[in-house]
């Protein structure tokens, strides 16, 4: 009896053992297809990064270049300043001169 039982399940069993294995190996198929996929995403991504990086540390070395030019004309120019409130004759007087007006008038 079990082998009659056996004859009669076996065109099951074996669709069933041949869905596994198609199941099984399109799985498997997909997660390396979708883990090549993410990973060249990744690179990409990196890649992307870095030439953002280099970019912004491009502009950050630019702005602090000119940041440092407008400083030194900055105190260059304060020195100017300086050197004429010491050679000002009404420098000790109580009231502003009209030549400390216009030294304060262009400070920006």
């Amino acid at each position: 009896m079990s082998y009659v039982v056996l004859r009669k399940l076996m065109p099951y069993i074996a669709i069933v053992v041949v869905a596994l294995t198609i199941y099984i190996s399109g799985y498997r198929s997909g997660v390396s297809n979708t883990t090549a996929k993410y990973e060249t995403r990744i690179m990409e991504e990196r890649a992307r990064l870095v030439e953002a990086n280099i970019e912004s540390l491009r502009l950050a070395a630019e702005t602090q270049r000119e940041l440092t030019e407008r400083l030194t004309e900055r105190d260059a120019e304060i020195q100017v300043l300086h050197a004429e409130a010491a050679s000002d004759p009404d420098a000790q007087r109580r009231a502003i001169s009209a030549d400390s007006v216009r030294r304060i008038n262009r400070i920006d």
